[in-house]
């Protein structure tokens, strides 16, 4: 589970935070147990169903609550002092990766230069802004890199 490694380096190695453990394995028990092969062939009673959506219900909630609070550890921790608007874009995979991250920014005020994305190590990122025409609505933008 994704929650599980936020977890673990917000343990180990950030902020020394409790591991929730038994939530997760609590968690995985509801996840495994509804792996049962007659709730993944298709052959079980409807109650059975409704049953495993529940305990699916309860496992989705537990490990985003994990995954929100283990970031937000984390997030916490980062330095985002400087020039601009700061904006924390995490990839939960355990692989890199590219693609297009929207990100809705309420600006401070308008910038005659423009808008910039700046990556963790300092280089540009491409990126484009489509402002909105209503206020106080933020302004819309992607970055890939």
């Amino acid at each position: 589970m994704v929650a599980e490694r936020g977890e673990v380096l917000v343990a180990g190695l950030v902020v020394r935070q409790a591991y929730p453990g038994v939530e997760l394995t609590e968690a995985w028990k509801k996840a495994l147990f509804n792996d049962f092969h007659d709730v993944a062939a298709g052959s079980s009673l409807g109650i059975i169903y409704k049953d495993a959506q529940r305990d699916y219900d309860q496992v989705r909630w537990a490990t985003e609550e994990a995954s929100s609070q283990a970031l937000e550890a984390i997030d916490a921790r980062i330095d985002t002092r400087g020039t601009g608007v700061p904006i924390l874009v995490w990839n939960p995979l355990g692989w890199s990766r590219s693609g297009v991250a929207s990100v809705e920014v309420q600006m401070p005020q308008a910038s005659e230069s423009g808008i910039s994305v700046i990556d963790a190590q300092g280089s540009l990122s491409c990126c484009r802004c489509w402002p909105r025409t209503t206020q106080p609505e933020p302004t819309r933008y992607w970055s890939s890199h």
